[in-house]
């Protein structure tokens, strides 16, 4: 997959060999203790604005929290760490590990509450935001330094429902289910791990120009997906139900549906603007 949007995160392995009793050759010590450095960012934008590509730093990308996490061969968890952009010396980790290979996976988001369950999947707390993802190879094996080069790169998706009609004042909450989204991700491809990602939104305005935005991941990089728009009353009970067939959805882009919603007399369209990609109209 190409790398649309990339952090360069750097992490430098000091290996520093353990104390060893005198006359102890080198070749018996196993372990090795690494300091891991994820500064400075910087982030490469290729496809997030019609102005070409730029760099910026992890602050201006919005990035607060880092986590990572370092799993041996087996799968096990040997480390893990979660920072935020108040800390001092943030992005700066050490970690100490037998000899061996194992498998780093870092996550960079704009809020708390990443969770780095294994190789293969992560989650979060609360409502899913801006994310940044990568996992590397690492081998551990000699007292020598490494320089350890991880590209972590957007692969979530932005999608947002922006209504120009009056809601009917029986609607109280706005429910829109991807049956192709999901909450939880393989930090390695940004693929969803579990589907059907609903979200609901309280109606605070019935006017029309109100926006129900949200990101997700995706099961496919870039797919075409129906979209479920629900009105709900005071009870979760559906009053309103809205289909927006053959959605195209892609990871790192931001995309707009604009249009009526639960208007009796549609005559208008959903049109769908890419802020990251090529706009693309759609009416049914």
């Amino acid at each position: 997959m190409k790398k649309l949007t990339v952090f360069l995160v750097t992490l430098f392995a000091g290996f520093v060999l353990s104390s060893c009793q005198s006359g102890e050759e080198e070749n018996n010590v196993r372990s090795a203790k690494l300091h891991v450095s994820v500064s400075p960012f910087e982030l490469e934008m290729n496809d997030f604005s019609s102005v070409g590509q730029k760099g910026v730093t992890a602050t201006d990308a919005g990035v607060k929290y880092i986590a990572l996490a370092v799993f041996d061969s087996e799968g096990n968890k040997k480390a893990s760490k979660t920072q935020a952009s108040t800390e001092e010396n943030f992005g700066e980790f050490d970690v100490e590990l037998d000899f061996g290979t194992y498998t780093f996976v870092a996550v960079g988001a704009k809020l708390e509450g990443i969770n780095i369950e294994s190789t293969a999947k992560v989650s979060f707390n609360g409502a899913l935001n801006d994310t940044f993802s990568g996992t590397k190879s690492v081998t551990v094996g000699s007292s020598s330094a490494q320089n350890v080069t991880m590209d972590l790169s957007r692969y979530i998706s932005y999608f947002s429902v922006s209504n120009t009609n009056i809601l009917p004042s029986s609607v109280k909450k706005i429910q829109i289910v991807v049956a192709k989204g999901g909450t939880a991700c393989d930090p390695a491809t940004g693929l969803a791990v579990g589907t059907n990602y609903t979200y609901s939104k309280n109606v605070l305005s019935t006017a029309a120009g109100t926006s129900y935005p949200f990101y997700l991941f995706l099961t496919e990089a870039d797919e075409t997906v129906d979209v479920i728009v629900n009105g709900l009353d005071d009870g979760d009970n559906v009053l309103y139900t809205q289909t927006l067939k053959d959605v195209p959805l892609k990871q790192n882009r931001k995309t707009i549906a604009t249009g009526p919603l639960f208007s009796k007399n549609t005559t208008g369209s959903f049109t769908f603007s890419a802020d990251w990609d090529t706009p693309s109209n759609y009416a049914w």
